[in-house]
């Protein structure tokens, strides 16, 4: 399987490159963008295993639905946090209540 050759790089791309930089807003998403993955991954840590051993019982669906619901809770909250748009991106709003949604969707019983 042949591939094709990278165009070269031309001395306008790293100059865009050179000059993009964060500025604070950028800056102050990046920081609540932390704050809000902080618990994923926290959870995802503790829940991660096999279930096996006396004192690793991780993964068991009686940890599971409640740190969803525990994440679901922590995204209320990021919602009202993070509603002042004169502060913070649209964007990072939206993300919140999508992934709210997304989670929420998982958390309701189907009927």
């Amino acid at each position: 399987m042949k591939t094709r050759p990278a165009p070269p790089v031309t001395n306008t791309i790293l100059d865009q490159i050179t000059l993009d930089e964060l500025t604070l807003d950028d800056w102050v998403d990046l920081t609540a963008i932390l704050f809000i993955l902080k618990p994923f991954r926290v959870l995802t840590l503790q829940l991660q295993g096999t279930g096996s051993g006396r004192n690793h019982a991780n993964g068991y669906l009686a940890r599971v639905l409640p740190a969803m619901d525990d994440l679901l809770a922590h995204l209320e909250n990021a919602k009202v946090l993070y509603a002042d748009m004169s502060i913070y991106s649209v964007h990072l709003l939206t993300s919140i209540n999508h992934a709210w949604s997304i989670l929420d969707k998982y958390c309701t019983p189907s009927s």
